[in-house]
């Protein structure tokens, strides 16, 4: 009894809040719009993967881990409040950084300019609905996928590690779909880390998917209203100004204070997990 409560502690529930994410996974092209479909928000833009690449990414994860494409359907368990508020705070300030990052990113390197959505033929309701609806599936599918389907069984039999890197990689290789452009490879490599890493933390995948959802709903909302600008000048062509140096400040602070808020996250975590099992 002591040796399966010590596995249990050591391995949290992924598929925690997840009984329905098999439908969300299935159903995430034909929940969407045709126009967002052929992902109109540009070729970098984090819309929802197809349905079927998604799940035959997240079946070959679970084949890989033990030979049974079931996934683990484990009861879903409440999230502590505190456990909540750190998995936001470490979340939020970890997203933070990372756009911080995407903008030092862009003058650093030519970006190839994605095409601009054409929004003029339907009224503002029918376009906040649809973007916001598009998040969500987007957000919910994939961290089902990845982090539910995939990270969490990995996890189990390799250590979180191993289970963090081997899921970011394939989720960014998934996202080739937007284009094949080596930074924006990498960024997504690096954002399914930093969701790979929030779930492992947190012991579940929805602070991760409500994140997620945020993150995506907030980069299509400024693709629609935010005007196209040219391009600033990169670093290497002119003298960096101050805006420039501010972003750059950004990225160190707030990446300072994620990683504080994450191993609060971790520390929170594993004293609720203790709690949970000394009440078994």
């Amino acid at each position: 009894m002591e040796q399966a409560a010590a596995a249990v502690a050591r391995h949290p529930d992924w598929t925690s809040g997840n009984r329905c994410s098999h439908v969300a996974v299935g159903n995430s092209v034909t929940s969407q719009p045709e126009a967002l479909r052929a992902n109109p928000l540009g070729d970098h833009s984090d819309g929802c993967i197809p349905g079927p690449l998604l799940e035959i990414s997240s079946w070959l994860g679970m084949a890989a881990v033990s030979g049974d494409a079931t996934p683990d359907w484990s009861a879903c368990s409440g999230i502590a409040p505190a456990v909540w508020a750190w998995s936001l705070m470490a979340g939020f300030l970890g997203l933070a950084a990372s756009i911080g990052l995407y903008i030092v990113a862009h003058r650093l390197v030519r970006w190839p300019a994605a095409a601009a959505p054409d929004f003029s033929k339907s009224p503002a309701i029918t376009i906040f609905a649809t973007l916001l609806m598009s998040a969500i599936v987007a957000g919910f599918s994939e961290e089902a996928g990845f982090r539910g389907y995939m990270q969490g069984p990995l996890e189990h039999r390799y250590g979180p590690a191993s289970a963090i890197l081997i899921t970011s990689v394939i989720f960014g290789l998934v996202h080739l779909s937007h284009g094949v452009f080596v930074p924006a490879i990498l960024f997504d490599i690096v954002w399914g880390a930093f969701y790979g890493l929030l779930a492992w933390r947190s012991g579940s995948i929805v602070p991760a998917l409500v994140l997620h959802s945020a993150a995506d709903f907030l980069e299509f909302v400024l693709v629609w209203k935010l005007p196209r600008r040219t391009p600033a000048p990169l670093v290497w062509q002119s003298t960096p100004n101050a805006l420039f140096w501010i972003d750059c400040a950004l990225v160190v602070v707030a990446s300072a204070a994620s990683v504080w808020a994450f191993r609060r996250l971790g520390r929170l975590h594993d004293d609720s997990s203790r709690e949970s099992l000394e009440t078994v």
